[in-house]
């Protein structure tokens, strides 16, 4: 794993008793991606999945220098703040965790980080059956036709790499490490 810049773990919470989607992603130097590991938890409380994602960060805190943290991006549609306030207030005020909110169907979402793999630009570290028969099931345009009623893990990799694909301030100029 090379050096990385940032880091963000995506978090798609169930609507009910699914699966939570959880899945940490790194940005190197070079500005490619990197999907390192599914943490993703099935019918489990929130209090539980928030603990998983709250780990999560607090083991790749570490993969960062420089000071900086690892960021937390849960998508809030279902259940507003409660998913950042049992993250927050459960498992420790000290993860930097925002909310999104989906306004176009997952597929829809996906399509911009689908072009970033075309590029070959991301890289998945390991092996993730369950992420990649969901992503398989997204389909161009709209719908989903894969394993389950929901692409959870598929849409918490979508989010944290949409967090980390976004433009970042330019802060002047830095030393590459070779």
């Amino acid at each position: 794993m090379p050096d990385l810049e940032g880091i963000a773990i995506g978090v798609d919470p169930p609507a009910r008793d699914g699966t939570c989607g959880i899945v940490a992603c790194g940005r190197d130097n070079e500005g490619i991606f990197h999907v390192m590991t599914d943490h993703s938890i099935t019918a489990s409380s929130p209090t539980i999945w928030a603990g998983r994602v709250a780990d999560a960060a607090r083991s790749h805190q570490q993969s960062l220098s420089d000071g900086r943290s690892v960021f937390v991006v849960a998508e809030g549609n279902q259940g507003g703040y409660m998913v950042r306030d049992v993250i927050l207030k459960n498992h420790g005020e000290d993860l930097n965790v925002g909310l999104v909110h989906a306004h176009v169907t997952k597929a829809a979402r996906a399509e911009p980080i689908a072009i970033l793999f075309e590029r070959g630009k991301v890289r998945l570290h390991g092996s993730f059956p369950d992420l990649e028969r969901q992503l398989c099931g997204l389909i161009a345009g709209g719908g989903y036709e894969g394993p389950g009623s929901s692409p959870d893990r598929a849409d918490a990799m979508v989010w944290a790499l949409t967090k980390l694909s976004a433009p970042v301030a330019w802060t002047g100029p830095r030393i590459r490490r070779t």
